[in-house]
């Protein structure tokens, strides 16, 4: 028995230092002229990988990976921390479009409002209601839309008046 690591062991220790890396790649790094390693090839990676774990030198990552010792908690924590920012990422751009939908809700109601104190001076009341409520129509949400047509209803039959003599203004 040799002394230090054999040819394919060093070989392995190489390639790993660019990162982690499945058996069968590492099996085409060591093998020369760009052609298929063949089993004993393939055999002879995952023996020398074998050893090189008993010795402490590698680690086997959880998705079948190789990599150095040591780098594999390293990796593991980088990947863990990769994935919470990108999943914080991707929860602030959900809050931002849900900010972004308020925010514009809240515009338009502001406007219909403003536009509901300047219109209609013979009801003020009534039109204002009628234009909040209308507005309430464009809403996200389905309850708000339903409550909000229930409510324009029952404002015109109090009102009294038809749907024709509600919409079209006499001069």
């Amino acid at each position: 028995m040799s002394r230090g690591l054999g040819h394919t062991q060093r070989e392995i220790l190489e390639w790993l230092k660019m990162g982690p890396d499945k058996p069968r790649a590492i099996a085409y790094a060591i093998v020369e002229d760009d052609e298929e390693p063949s089993r004993a090839v393939e055999v002879s990676v995952r023996r020398a990988l074998g050893r090189l774990r008993a010795m402490g030198l590698v680690e086997r990552l959880t998705d079948g990976r190789w990599t150095l010792a040591g780098e594999a908690a390293r990796q593991a924590e980088h990947e863990r921390e990769q994935q919470e920012r990108d999943d914080e990422q991707r929860q602030g751009e959900r809050h931002k479009r849900k900010d972004r939908k308020r925010r514009k809700e809240r515009e338009r109601y502001e406007e219909l409002k403003f536009q509901a104190k300047r219109t209609d001076e013979r009801n003020p009341t009534s039109t204002r209601r009628l234009i909040l409520f209308l507005g309430m129509l464009g809403s996200a949400h389905e309850g708000e839309r339903a409550n909000a047509a229930k409510m324009i209803e029952a404002e015109r039959q109090r009102l009294g008046k038809t749907w024709p003599e509600l919409i079209v203004r006499s001069p």
